[in-house]
């Protein structure tokens, strides 16, 4: 028999400054959420929903594949860290927004697959 996980929901949710190094956070619901100054270093977000999210000046760099198929459509990344951060598959962003917004790209994989390069 297998369990399922249910899906967290945190739309809306205000997480100014929160430390979730590390966090499991895959498939959550972080629509809307206030997530300036967080630390989601190395948090797994794969399939998260951060739509209209705010996330600026938050650290979400990690080495892993926590990343893909994200929704950051509408997302506030101004300068955010995204170093090393595989955002293959990433939903509503594109590179040039990325690079607009977010104050560390060094060693991202970008949306289209592609290492990001100055």
């Amino acid at each position: 028999m297998l369990y399922q996980l249910p899906v967290v929901s945190l739309s809306e949710a205000n997480l100014h400054g929160v430390e979730l190094h590390g966090a499991n956070l895959q498939g959550a619901d972080l629509a809307s959420a206030e997530l300036s100054e967080a630390v989601l270093i190395d948090a797994d977000l794969r399939s998260a929903v951060l739509s209209a999210a705010t996330l600026r000046d938050a650290n979400l760099s990690t080495g892993s594949d926590d990343r893909t198929d994200t929704n950051l459509t509408n997302a506030d990344l101004k300068l955010a860290n995204l170093s090393d951060t595989n955002l293959r598959d990433a939903e509503g962003v594109t590179k040039d927004e990325l690079e607009e917004q977010a104050d560390s790209l060094q060693g991202a994989t970008m949306p289209d697959g592609q290492k990001y390069e100055d």
